[in-house]
């Protein structure tokens, strides 16, 4: 896919105004005379010497005129420039992408050398270049609403990779069209699936309840440099995605995540991708976050439960309790009362249950 990226040499680019400098300090010329006599503008001039102005077949024979060399010369000057420059802005470009876990998670498959990895990120891009990676994946980027950690240290790259991912494997899924009124009637049996430990159970059965609404649901591993518990999008009018990483583990925030990209999807039906950290404070002022939080602590906690909260300090049958009348797990409790300080984030976590990656499956730890 790189015809044009030479194998791996040293990462540097030299323009070819390094070269027409020299030989103007050698021949005693200023940047002003330099113009004049090339028959240009000063800003070409100064273009030239910095890398920014292309050497056309009339610049070559122009400055062969004028410094020596031929004009042969000066265009595959400019020409290895430009290859040099894609070489190290492709290199960049890699530094921002988790090839190791990419690879390691079998997405790309392992490579020898730094071009074959290099085609094998393009490709799974589904694109040639990095000019065609920009154009199909920056503006896409930009549409990409994303609430995530602030602790967690992001890249875009690796954010379009696990959303690229994650539409990818949306897309072996089978689901009927999209039906919002049938996934608002699913919530019950989505909160029933709550108490099935093994996500080996209750993940298939999960998956079929929301295609049954036009939803497909992928759970992920989360990417370094992607740090999303979750993301939502409607792939097309009559067909939504909800893609969940598992980024911590646990049932909490397993659960509360899905139900937060289900309130995306009810209440805003976006078209780009919501991409969702709904432990962060990032989006407190973000009326959507709000809402969709809302949406998932009414669901899995209502209020008429919350009412019956006890004053005093809490004990671990009065969260067993509140769960049986929610009818969910105990984890979610916990996490829903640390959610809103009502207990601190180091109380009663032995309730939670915690899952573990099995090469790309979640499982029980």
């Amino acid at each position: 896919m790189m015809g044009n990226i030479l194998p791996f040499t040293p990462l540097w680019a030299s323009p070819p105004g390094r070269t027409i400098r020299t030989r103007l300090d050698e021949i005693g010329l200023g940047v002003p005379e330099f113009a004049e006599r090339l028959g240009t503008p000063v800003p070409v001039a100064r273009g030239l010497l910095d890398g920014r102005e292309t050497i056309t077949i009339d610049l070559a024979r122009r400055l062969s005129g004028l410094l020596g060399a031929s004009a042969e010369f000066w265009v595959a000057r400019d020409c290895q420039y430009r290859d040099d420059l894609v070489r190290v802005e492709t290199s960049q470009w890699l530094e921002e992408l988790p090839v190791r876990e990419m690879t390691k998670f079998g997405w790309i498959p392992p490579q020898p050398d730094w071009a074959s990895r290099a085609d094998a990120c393009l490709s799974f891009f589904g694109v040639e270049d990095l000019a065609q990676w920009r154009s199909a994946y920056e503006p896409m980027l930009a549409a990409t609403r994303m609430r995530t950690s602030m602790a967690v240290p992001s890249r875009r790259p690796a954010i379009a990779a696990w959303l690229r991912k994650a539409t990818q494997d949306a897309g072996t899924i089978a689901t009927a069209p999209w039906n919002a009124a049938a996934l608002q009637d699913s919530l019950d049996a989505v909160k029933a699936l709550t108490r099935a430990k093994n996500p080996g159970i209750f993940l298939p059965r999960l998956q079929s309840l929301l295609a049954s609404s036009g939803v497909a649901l992928v759970v992920l591993r989360a990417l370094p440099g992607c740090p999303a518990s979750g993301a939502a999008l409607f792939l097309s009018p009559d067909r939504a995605m909800i893609a969940v990483s598992g980024r911590f583990l646990a049932d909490d925030q397993f659960w509360f995540t899905v139900t937060h990209e289900i309130g995306h999807l009810l209440l805003h039906q976006p078209n780009h991708a919501i991409l969702d950290d709904p432990s962060s404070p990032g989006g407190a002022d973000n009326p959507e976050e709000q809402e969709a939080n809302q949406f998932a602590a009414e669901t899995l906690l209502p209020a008429g439960i919350r009412a019956q909260v006890p004053a005093q300090a809490l004990t671990a049958r009065d969260v067993i309790s509140l769960a049986q009348a929610a009818g969910v797990t105990p984890g979610i409790v916990v996490g829903q009362l640390q959610f809103t300080g009502r207990l601190g984030y180091d109380q009663l976590n032995s309730l939670k249950r915690r899952y573990t990656w099995n090469g790309p499956n979640l499982g029980t730890a």
